[in-house]
């Protein structure tokens, strides 16, 4: 496809890279090698301690479309959602595309995505199917993109169906990642967005390579993201039928500070319990309860939601909303 290169962008691509040296040079091809060439790549290095930083300036230095930043210190996954939003803030295109430094971006991912935006002005965010391949490249699994706008909206209360560096969606500057959100801050954004009646699709082709690494994420951080994605979507479901917004009093460090030991499946049933009780997922409560104590015995805190889950629920949220009002007085 034959673009017209203007001052503005048609699309603007925000990119975090760190300790990537192995795979960012075939990241940064392959958007390079898009058949849509209307486009900026921002790609904030940060803080590596491998030659990630001299490959992205090699590129650079090169491609005028790349525009490079630098953070001197690397501070973890809170500094990957400032790096997100440090892009966003900078970026001048009419549309934002997400990329990884270890994934590949099919040849036509940028055309199929940016036609699509064009003729469903109704579509904020469109993301797509995935390619899963191992960290030497071969494939092992095809998923198509779950499509259909309702569709998408149901699963996303139980589940994320939309892969991050799949997405392409309109620049507006509402649009930031929440820091809060750790471990699942692409989640957190399309509940965010649901809330403000964006509409999410999805297009079934693959049209991204996601790298999958074994044994990178640990038994902990993966039971850490589990907590947090379930804080979040406790957050969303209070937000949506209450329009009380917790965000600002929730402390990431109440799942952060969790000590993961052999007992950290018993942590996460603990704290999955409590979460689905807010939601008011009363049977589904019960069910979980009942597996608790056929593995803990009965003579603990869940008890507690076992029995309170078969009181009301327009008595809980009457008597949830009272305790709100009063903590948010003192």
């Amino acid at each position: 496809m034959k673009s017209h290169i203007t001052n503005r962008p048609a699309i603007s691509v925000i990119m975090s890279a760190y300790n990537a040296e192995k795979y960012v040079a075939e990241a940064i091809e392959s958007i390079l090698n898009q058949t849509f060439k209307d486009f900026e790549f921002i790609i904030i290095e940060d803080g590596s301690k491998d030659k990630t930083f001299d490959i992205v300036k090699k590129y650079a230095e090169k491609d005028h479309r790349i525009k490079l930043l630098r953070n001197n210190k690397n501070i973890g996954y809170v500094g990957f959602i400032k790096n997100l939003n440090k892009c966003l803030a900078i970026a001048k295109g009419k549309y934002i595309a997400r990329m990884d430094a270890d994934d590949i971006s099919l040849p036509k991912r940028f055309e199929i995505q940016y036609d699509f935006l064009q003729k469903n002005p109704s579509v904020f965010l469109v993301g797509t199917g995935m390619i899963d391949i191992y960290a030497d490249g071969k494939e092992f699994k095809r998923t198509l993109g779950i499509s259909g706008s309702r569709k998408i909206e149901r699963i996303l209360l139980e589940r994320n169906c939309i892969v991050h560096p799949s997405i392409m969606f309109r620049n507006e500057r509402m649009v930031r990642y929440r820091e809060k959100a750790i471990y699942c801050e692409d989640y957190d954004l399309y509940l965010q967005l649901l809330l403000r009646e964006k509409k999410l699709e999805n297009i079934k082709t693959p049209l991204v390579k996601h790298r999958m690494h074994e044994g990178t994420v640990s038994v902990a951080g993966r039971l850490h993201q589990e907590l947090f994605t379930e804080k979040i979507k406790e957050l969303y479901l209070l937000k949506r039928d209450t329009s009380i917004d917790q965000y600002d009093l929730f402390d990431p460090k109440e799942i952060l500070s969790k000590k993961i030991n052999k007992d950290g499946s018993r942590i996460y049933d603990e704290l999955y319990i409590e979460s689905i009780f807010k939601q008011n997922k009363m049977p589904l409560v019960r069910r979980r309860c009942q597996k608790y104590f056929s593995k803990y015995g009965y003579f603990n805190r869940i008890l507690i939601f076992f029995s309170l889950s078969f009181v009301p629920v327009f008595f809980l949220e009457y008597v949830r909303k009272i305790l709100w009002k009063n903590n948010k007085n003192h």
